[in-house]
């Protein structure tokens, strides 16, 4: 796993690192065919919502997905727990550097750590940055390294298994990943480079002096050199959902109207509409038709010109107006229905909280209510 030098192949190699080290202290910009490669904002296409929203940037770090060969010389590990736990792995052979990536409070950094080179480098990230972003250039900063050094490293390790799974992808479609990918590609053409995955939160101190370095990093000022990271399309997305979810949120609290469903569904609740989802379409329909009050009960049957009671057809009861609210929660006729079925013969009477259907127990049983004959 040791890292070995071709001896006919040095001067080339040094080369290739001073291109990388230009590259990494700026002063080498990308190619024409890098940059028209990455999703700008225009004014057709997809790109078009780069422009639509304000508080998405111009450029992101999605570039256009290219098929890439691996490198033989590569070689990426991926140990188990119990291997790790049990020292089966070597580690104490040659240099060994440990890298991570970090977020607090919306900060963004990365460390790298090698104990036989006293190397400890912490680093910042603009704050629209991801934590794999982090990761990622926390294995270029130490391929950087590698650059500058006599090359008797054996290895790099990472507890971030999503990077590593990005480098031997032969598909990649972030630039921070590319970047990575080229210098690493460029090293092994000389070396046998070799990449491990180590479990995190394990104790290996190599990990926990890294984690630290990275947790540092995000209390630095921003290296003017990695100013250019751009935002990962998935933190576009992230935006966009929700600023859409907060328009949506706003017009339902402003909104008069659906008097059911703010009886059934008071509050804008995202995890709950996953949760109704989950159920098979018929169900689905059944549930949307009740929480809504369009079914044939009531006032929606006559606004239908379908046959419909004014008062409930369960109970009796001429007082009580057959609704949503009294066949769910009132109707003394359906109470060894509920208990059958929900649990519990009466649910908590009265607006506002007594109608939402905020228990999960009663909304994962209300179907099989539904369905239940009486």
């Amino acid at each position: 796993m040791r890292l070995e030098a071709k001896p006919d192949t040095q001067h080339n190699f040094t080369l290739a690192a001073n291109r990388f080290i230009l590259q990494a202290n700026g002063s080498e910009v990308s190619t024409e065919t890098d940059e028209s490669s990455l999703l700008v904002a225009s004014n057709k296409g997809h790109s078009m919502i780069l422009r639509k929203f304000p508080f998405l940037p111009i450029t992101t770090d999605f570039r256009d997905r290219m098929e890439l060969n691996l490198n033989p010389a590569l070689n990426i590990a991926f140990p188990s727990r119990e291997e790790c736990e049990r020292d089966v792995v070597d580690k104490e052979a040659g240099i060994s550097f440990y890298t991570d990536g970090s977020k607090l409070d919306n900060r963004v950094g990365g460390g790298v750590f090698s104990a036989k080179l006293d190397t400890k480098i912490a680093f910042r990230l603009p704050d629209h940055c991801s934590v794999f972003q982090a990761e990622v250039t926390a294995i270029k900063e130490s391929l950087l390294v590698l650059t500058k050094s006599v090359i008797t490293t054996r290895s790099i390790f990472t507890d971030s298994q999503a990077a590593l799974k990005s480098l031997m992808s032969h598909r990649i479609s972030s630039k921070t990943v590319k970047d990575c990918h080229d210098l690493l590609a460029d090293l092994s053409s000389y070396f046998t480079v070799n990449l491990q995955w180590d479990p995190g939160h394990s104790d290996i101190t190599g990990n926990c002096v890294a984690d630290e370095l990275a947790r540092t990093g995000t209390t630095l000022q921003l290296d003017p050199g990695k100013e250019d990271i751009n935002m990962p399309l998935a933190t576009c997305r992230y935006l966009i959902d929700k600023h859409v979810i907060n328009i949506a949120e706003c017009q339902w609290n402003q909104s008069l109207t659906c008097s059911t469903s703010r009886q059934t569904w008071q509050e804008w609740n995202m995890s709950r509409t996953c949760q109704l989802l989950k159920f098979k379409r018929n169900d689905i329909r059944t549930l949307v038709g009740v929480l809504t009050g369009h079914c044939l009960i009531g006032r929606h049957a006559s606004r239908l010109g379908t046959p419909y009671n004014d008062y409930c057809r369960s109970c009796q009861e001429v007082e009580e107006e057959e609704t949503i609210k009294h066949l769910l929660y009132d109707c003394a006729a359906l109470y060894r229905k509920r208990i059958a079925t929900i649990g519990r013969g009466f649910l908590d009477d009265g607006p506002p909280k007594g109608l939402s259907v905020s228990s999960d127990s009663h909304f994962t049983y209300l179907p099989t209510y539904l369905r239940h004959p009486s």
